[in-house]
């Protein structure tokens, strides 16, 4: 008789069995999920720094040319509309501050623009009041999604975008 209680007692129920089930599924689940958002998250990761590389190397090439960016010469650089009738080397021998400015302008832009993780890479200088401001904007993977198509707007509400402020040394 003991032998048969003890078969009785030994064992899962059908019932455990699929609630462990259930509990494995939903937590295989969470993992997905989860492995969808850490993805998402790494691309916007890439994307700001790739934006922040860029802010950097522009400004360290003004630091490096004071008096192109004293005269002026580094101020509303706009990426969308960069200098035309330049090639990196134009002026090989006796630079002007201005001419080393266009060039730091024009590889900027070249730099922004080639640069695969910035989807529509767009970037601004301003120069005022002893700071530098470099803006970086780009149609990340989110917004993509939320902006209607053809919309081109330089909106920082709607593209993603990145704003370095240094002092002026």
């Amino acid at each position: 008789m003991s032998e048969a209680l003890h078969n009785k007692l030994s064992g899962f129920t059908l019932m455990e069995v699929m609630v462990a089930l259930l509990i494995s599924a939903i937590s295989l689940l969470g993992l997905a999920a989860l492995q969808g958002t850490a993805r998402t998250h790494i691309e916007i990761t890439r994307q700001y720094t790739a934006a922040n590389q860029l802010a950097q190397e522009l400004i360290e090439n003004m630091r490096a040319n004071p008096v192109g960016m004293r005269d002026g010469h580094y101020n509303n650089i706009n990426t969308a509309q960069p200098p035309t009738g330049v090639s990196g080397d134009f002026c090989s021998a006796g630079c002007t501050p201005a001419n080393i400015a266009t060039i730091d302008s024009l590889r900027w832009s070249e730099s922004i623009s080639n640069t695969e993780v910035l989807r529509q890479g767009t970037g601004i200088t301003m120069v005022d009041a002893g700071r530098i401001i470099v803006t970086i904007m780009w149609s990340g993977d989110l917004q993509r999604v939320k902006e209607p198509k053809g919309k081109t707007s330089l909106d920082c509400s709607v593209l993603e975008c990145l704003i370095q402020e240094v002092p002026i040394p």
